[in-house]
C-alpha cells in the first residue's frame, strides 16, 4: 500500500470518528435537554397544583382542596398518584405504586399553621416513554 493510500485511509478514519463521536454527544445534549423540559414540567406541575392548595387552605375549603386533587390526574395522565398530610393525618388520592417518581411540595396555609405536605407521584415509565418519543 503507498504513502499516499495509507495516508488517505487514515484521513477518513480519522474523519469517520470525528462524525460518529459528534453525532454521540449531540445524541447526549439532546437526551439532557429533553430530560430537563420534562423535569421542568414536573415540577411546574406541582407548584401550580400547590398554589392552589394553598388558596384552598387560606379560605379554610378542604373539599375543594381535595376536589382539585382527585381531578388534577384527569388532565395529567402522568400524574398517578397524590399523598397529602394535613393534621397530622394522611390521605393518598390515587393508586401508588413502585416506579413512581414523586415531587413533593410543603406549604402553610396561614402563618404559624401547621405544614402541609404534598406529595405528587408521576409515573416514570410514562415520562421515559415520552422523553424517547421526543427524541
Amino acid at each position: 500500500m503507498s504513502l499516499r493510500s495509507q495516508f488517505s485511509l487514515a484521513c477518513a478514519a480519522l474523519v469517520a470518528g470525528l462524525v460518529a463521536a459528534t453525532t454521540f454527544h449531540t445524541a447526549q445534549v439532546q437526551s439532557s435537554v429533553v430530560r430537563a423540559q420534562v423535569d421542568r414540567r414536573l415540577h411546574s406541575l406541582a407548584d401550580g397544583a400547590a398554589g392552589l392548595a394553598r388558596e384552598a387552605l387560606l379560605s379554610k375549603d378542604r373539599l375543594l382542596l381535595f376536589n382539585y386533587l382527585m381531578i388534577l390526574p384527569r388532565s395529567n395522565p402522568e400524574l398517578r398518584a397524590v399523598e397529602v398530610e394535613i393534621d397530622g393525618g394522611r390521605q393518598v388520592l390515587g393508586e401508588t405504586a413502585p416506579g413512581l417518581r414523586w415531587v413533593a411540595r410543603s406549604l402553610e396555609a396561614s402563618a404559624g399553621s401547621a405544614p402541609v405536605l404534598l406529595r405528587f407521584g408521576f409515573d416514570q415509565g410514562r415520562i421515559d416513554a415520552e422523553a424517547r418519543a421526543a427524541l
